[in-house]
């Protein structure tokens, strides 16, 4: 559905930039686990929300396909970039990068392992 590969997008988009594997095959592992994890959120919101929520993304899917010809998550990085910058004019669009992001950054850092030395417990 175009919502979904819109969310998709709008995930990755926030999470490339922060990408730190040694290998390919552990990247693209993490990338499919937010980006489910993200398209998982959405799909749990009730009905009021979820409704508007995915009828906005599909809406800026149907953009991406006209102006780029592709949907937001079949892009090259640098040119998804470039579309999520432009599509931060549009009035409420910034209610669903918050939404997208957090949920992708959270799950990102839930799968990152920490930095050297990190025991991964949490302070109480």
């Amino acid at each position: 559905m175009l919502w979904r590969s819109t969310l998709s997008g709008l995930a990755l988009a926030h999470i490339e930039t922060l990408d730190s594997f040694a290998t390919a095959a552990s990247r693209e592992a993490v990338r499919a686990e937010v980006v489910a994890y993200v398209i998982g959120a959405v799909e749990g919101l009730p009905p009021y929300y979820r409704v508007p929520v995915a009828g906005f993304a599909a809406w800026i899917g149907l953009l991406c396909l006209v102006t780029r010809g592709r949907s937001l998550a079949d892009l090259a990085p640098a040119t998804r970039q470039r579309q999520v910058a432009l599509l931060r004019r549009l009035p409420f669009f910034a209610l669903l990068e918050k939404l997208v992001r957090s949920s992708a950054l959270i799950r990102y850092f839930d799968l990152v392992p920490g930095p050297a030395g990190a025991s991964g417990t949490r302070p109480r």
